[in-house]
């Protein structure tokens, strides 16, 4: 088997189904096929084959020997065309060399064809195409534009084959596969497919790459559809270029698009770029990304990318059950919607804050980057309406990890810690309204010099304005230590620095479990200030001592107690005097109701009751006050969300977690919380007056 050569000529040779071009007269031709499966043996009728270049286009130029034209058996119907029994030719190209994304072109004698290029089927680049026949068989010509090829850096070296499907009908069918390449098997074998070496190609002009981040959105508007895609364009090339890029949506055929983009990329220079359009309705194809010379208007990269995109689902009819003090549950209607996924990846919120402009926002994490190198970073995301959609996400460039203790301050000033990180931590800054954060400072060690870890949401005390002018936070350290260490500290400058940290006392406890004594401790934890005054914390605790030394000696066997300060956080009444969950149940978070009524919301890791694993149920729940925390109405439990689980190996094996809550103005609270199973979703859902 010879080594392809695919040479450069000096003008590009005339597509015709003849071959009368003289180029095809004056280049090296490839043949001897062999019968696929057993390669031994030589096909016949014979095929052979040329390809060329002229640094824009690829042209292709084959011949296929056919003594019994009239009885070639021809798929007409594009529907089925490519299928075992039909007469065709298929060309197989790889243009990284790498074996990983093959462009396909299916040709029949009838001129009738088909293209791919990886996701993409049918129309996946631009083809001219002629096809002609004589008396020794049939030919064809092809032209491709190097533009609509992905090439890369190493993209001097292909791949190549080509494969031919002799069928024939009549009084004696028969069906022959053969292949330039030898072949055992099946003809499709991307990875063993011969290497092509392409002569004289400037690959300089050709060397962007261009994705799709996250899923499109598309948003419904009084007269269609809003849609909108982030796009991450790539420089490969070691030399600096200005390139225009044109985007539009594939309706009917390629339309040249709108310039989205005019702008100077410096040598392997990446940046995301966002294609917002107006559509009249849901019927729209792929995206088609062109990027070309401002000057010369010469094409570098002609693509259709392969995209799904629906309408936003919005809110969706849901119920929660209400206990209903009897041991038995009350439905009540609520709605459901997914949290967008970022990148395609699952964002897990931590944090939803009500703003004095209208809108909610939500700040989450999301692993950014792919494989190991993969990791958490914040994300955040604006609702106008309530949840009922939501913008694109924007990175919150520098910070890394969980982001904790979202705080609206007024005024458009937001801030965040970040969290579960190795390394200092900072605390983040914004003023206006999340769009940019322009400041962070070193988040504050404790006063021990250890750091200050934090989950759960802060107290804000606000002046007559809604502008913060206190706030307070609970954090540990030394979770693993048993007892860990549990702190509440204050800031009266939005977060950047703190004092009056204090470790009550009241929040460790002793226990006899088998003889021995066990100090119990807490850790993460929300607060609120109730109507009457008091500050109210809902703290996690460590797990019972009968799972210490076990298999479920882990934090979803963690559990809820509540402390009462009623003079501003000086005293705090003992845990033991409020556990609400001895285990399985935690993420808590607090937030104050027009009526008084105080809310907890938390996740249920494990559903344990009476000390016993109960039942598989997994999920959201919430239970409600209506004496400022003193005691709480377990028997009429809000179970928000619910789904069954176990690993099969361990019970209390989880996969869900963290949440956040927010009131709105009309009484409806939103809840979302991590399942990592299915995705993060929020609840839109109102407490029994």
């Amino acid at each position: 088997m010879q080594t392809v050569r695919i040479q450069r000529v000096d003008s590009a040779p005339i597509i015709d189904g003849a071959l009368s071009d003289e180029v095809w007269q004056q280049v090296e031709w490839y043949g001897d096929f062999r019968v696929v499966d057993t390669p031994e043996k030589s096909a016949d009728p014979s095929t052979s084959f040329t390809t060329v270049h002229d640094g824009t286009t690829l042209f292709i130029a084959i011949r296929a020997d056919e003594p019994q034209l009239d009885d070639v058996k021809l798929e007409t119907d594009a529907a089925l065309f490519g299928s075992v029994v039909d007469d065709r030719l298929e060309i197989f190209i790889d243009t990284t060399g790498q074996g990983n994304q093959y462009l396909q072109l299916f040709v029949n004698s009838a001129g009738l064809s088909s293209r791919r290029l990886g996701d993409i089927r049918n129309e996946a680049f631009r083809l001219d195409l002629a096809v002609g026949s004589n008396q020794s068989g049939w030919t064809m010509a092809a032209a491709i534009p190097l533009a609509d090829l992905p090439l890369q850096p190493q993209s001097s070296t292909w791949r190549f084959n080509l494969v031919r499907f002799r069928c024939l009908g009549g009084a004696q069918p028969s069906l022959v596969v053969s292949s330039f390449m030898p072949l055992k098997g099946h003809h499709v074998q991307f990875h063993g497919y011969p290497f092509a070496q392409v002569e004289g190609l400037d690959l300089a002009p050709y060397l962007w790459d261009v994705t799709t981040q996250g899923t499109p959105k598309l948003q419904k508007t009084d007269d269609g559809f809003a849609y909108a895609q982030r796009l991450k364009v790539a420089n490969m090339a070691s030399q600096a270029r200005h390139t225009e890029i044109r985007c539009a949506l594939e309706t009917a055929g390629r339309a040249a698009g709108e310039v989205i983009l005019s702008d100077r990329f410096e040598p392997f220079e990446e940046r995301t770029e966002l294609v917002e359009t107006h559509l009249a309705d849901e019927d729209f194809g792929n995206l088609i990304v062109v990027m070309s010379d401002p000057v010369t208007s010469r094409e570098s990269f002609s693509r259709r990318i392969c995209h799904r995109a629906s309408a936003d689902p919005s809110w969706r009819p849901h119920f929660i059950r209400q206990g209903d003090g009897e041991g038995g549950y009350i439905n009540q209607p609520a709605a459901i919607r997914f949290v967008p996924r970022y990148d395609g990846e699952i964002v897990s919120p931590y944090g939803l804050a009500p703003m004095d402009n209208g809108e909610i926002a939500m700040i989450g994490a999301s692993v950014i980057g792919a494989g190991a190198s993969g990791s958490e970073h914040p994300v955040i995301a604006f609702s106008p309406d309530g949840g009922a959609s939501w913008s694109e996400y924007l990175e919150i460039k520098g910070a890394r990890g969980r982001p904790m203790m979202l705080a609206y301050l007024g005024n458009g000033k937001l801030t965040f810690s970040e969290a579960d990180i190795v390394g200092d931590k900072y605390r983040y800054f914004s003023c206006d309204y999340g769009r940019t954060w322009p400041e962070k400072v070193l988040l504050q060690p404790l006063d021990d010099g250890e750091p200050f870890e934090t989950e759960g949401n802060p107290l804000v005390d606000r002046d007559a304005s809604g502008t913060a002018v206190r706030i307070a936070e609970t954090g540990y350290s030394r979770w693993a230590d048993n007892p860990s260490r549990e702190y509440i500290r204050w800031s009266s400058d939005g977060g950047r620095t703190w004092d009056n940290e204090m470790m009550p006392e009241a929040w460790r406890w002793a226990v006899e479990y088998q003889g021995k004594t066990h100090i119990r401790s807490c850790w993460e934890g929300g607060l609120v200030r109730a109507a009457n005054g008091w500050i109210v914390a809902s703290l996690r605790t460590d797990h019972p001592p009968r799972y210490r030394g076990t298999a479920q000696a882990n934090d979803s066997n963690n559990g809820i107690a509540v402390s009462i300060s009623k003079d501003d956080g000086a005293t705090w009444t003992p845990l033991p005097d409020r556990i609400l969950f001895e285990g399985g149940r935690h993420h808590q978070h607090l937030v104050l109701l027009a009526n008084g009524d105080i809310v907890m919301t938390y996740i249920e890791r494990t559903d344990m009751r009476d000390g016993e694993f109960a039942s598989y149920r997994r999920g959201c729940e919430a239970i409600v006050s209506h004496d400022n925390g003193l005691t709480w109405d377990l028997d009429r439990v809000y179970i928000l969300d619910e789904w069954a689980y176990y690993d099969g190996a361990n019970w209390c094996t989880a996969k869900c977690g963290h949440k956040c809550s927010a009131v709105l103005n009309d009484g409806h609270i939103l809840t979302a919380y991590t399942n990592w199973l299915a995705g993060s979703v929020i609840i839109r859902w109102r407490p029994e007056a």
